[in-house]
């Protein structure tokens, strides 16, 4: 499928839950997907920017920017001034090039908002990095969610060195059936059943809008401009069979759990020794139809979740995040935040903003989980290593943790408001020892 030239793109709204995604950006908190790829070898520029032109640059909107009127909803329009060099960078880390190094400029760049007259990404080739590469890309989130972003870098992609460096084949899509109009069903049975789920949801929608806001711990407080951030090393998925194998549990309960339990060491340390019965985490679910077929977008929900920080015993902490988790997946939470995020996409900014803080104050941090491939993939003709991501936060979280599975390990992002964590760091090397004590039990 070729690349279309601009002025074959026509101006195109955001979707409802987009423009929620766009007007959500504050100062405090930039709504941006940050994405961190290691390789062992130096990426060439150049080879990179080959790749980007002839796989990324097929998505219209890497191309466009978002036009804002005073009046009517916001617009993709092409952007007449597009030069890929503009938006690919190229950064030589300060000596010694080491992991605090990196952490100080990926901080910078994580609180640094995009330019938001230009396409709403950009991607930076960090060198001098223990002797291979990082590339560290920057995207809104009204663009696409985390699901979807992983559906472009297997686009970015290939399995082997060779097969990254050529132009891919792409199969043409049938024609997409955005913005036709459907009569709706007549049939009775589902009007009742609509009916049903009408009320479920607005019963829902109740309960979450009753809850108190969440406990005062030093995770939650007024928030600066400036982030930090921090990651684990690689864990082999593997480690987790046997536990998997003797329970019922799931990889995502066992790492939420390691998680709650890194949350209770750090809370411990910072609150003279106490620590609440729980903290609330907005976890993203995704809702995305199989038939999706590579959309970008946001199409996801959100569940709170009680992470139970006050259970001292962490198979207890794991069975209470168990059961969470399972009544989690059958609760229309996912289903009615998704509704609220796109009514959230009708009215003012200044009212959204008040919704999301609204409903911000009744959590303490994002932890979302997004699968990756299972095979290390090769971009730009060098090898992807290891690959995790850092989450936007929203309203006053201070606080985001982002789960990454790639290549049959386990990889997990910590981004923090520097003022109310000062160095995720060691809630990152906490999160380790949690999952290797989980593993080895």
């Amino acid at each position: 499928m070729a690349t279309p030239a601009l002025e074959e793109l026509e101006p195109e709204r955001l979707s409802l839950v987009d423009t929620a995604w766009l007007h959500m950006e504050m100062p405090t908190n930039l709504m941006m997907v940050g994405s961190l790829a290691f390789f062992d070898a130096p990426v060439d520029r150049n080879q990179l920017l080959t790749a980007l032109d002839h796989r990324l640059l097929i998505h219209p909107r890497f191309r466009e920017r978002v036009e804002v009127a005073r009046l009517g909803p916001p617009k993709w329009v092409p952007d007449p001034m597009f030069d890929l060099n503009e938006h690919v960078r190229r950064i030589a880390l300060p000596a010694p090039g080491g992991e605090n190094e990196l952490r100080g400029l990926l901080g910078d760049l994580m609180s640094t908002p995009l330019d938001m007259t230009r396409p709403l990404w950009d991607a930076h080739v960090i060198e001098n990095y223990r002797g291979g590469s990082i590339v560290f890309t920057r995207i809104h989130h009204c663009i696409a969610d985390g699901s979807a972003l992983v559906q472009v870098l297997l686009s970015l992609s290939s399995t082997t060195a060779a097969g990254s460096l050529r132009a891919p084949r792409f199969e043409r899509r049938g024609a997409s059936t955005n913005g036709r109009l459907h009569l709706p069903s007549l049939d009775p049975r589902r009007a009742v059943g609509s009916l049903i789920e009408l009320g479920t949801h607005a019963y829902t929608l109740a309960r979450l809008s009753a809850l108190w806001p969440d406990t005062p711990t030093p995770l939650r407080g007024k928030l600066v401009r400036s982030k930090k951030v921090a990651w684990t090393e690689p864990f082999p998925l593997e480690s987790l069979r046997a536990l998997r194998a003797e329970t019922d549990y799931t990889v995502n309960d066992i790492l939420v759990a390691a998680v709650a339990g890194a949350l209770r060491t750090y809370i411990r340390r910072h609150n003279g020794g106490s620590v609440p019965d729980h903290v609330r985490a907005m976890v993203p679910v995704d809702m995305r139809p199989k038939a999706a077929n590579g959309k970008l977008g946001n199409q996801f929900g959100l569940v709170f979740l009680d992470m139970p920080v006050g259970l001292a015993n962490r198979f207890d902490r794991l069975e209470a995040v168990h059961a969470r988790m399972d009544e989690a997946r059958r609760s229309p939470q996912p289903s009615v935040a998704l509704e609220v995020l796109g009514a959230m996409g009708l009215v003012p900014q200044v009212v959204q903003r008040q919704v999301v803080r609204f409903f911000g104050s009744k959590g303490t941090a994002v932890v979302t989980n997004v699968r990756g491939p299972d095979r290390p993939l090769y971009l730009a003709g060098r090898q992807l290593r290891n690959l995790t991501f850092f989450v936007p936060q929203s309203a006053m979280l201070g606080l985001g943790i982002s789960i990454m599975t790639y290549a049959g390990n386990i990889q997990m992002g910590v981004i923090a408001d520097s003022g109310l964590v000062p160095d995720p760091v060691t809630i990152a090397r906490q999160i380790m020892r949690e999952m290797r004590t989980l593993a080895s039990s």
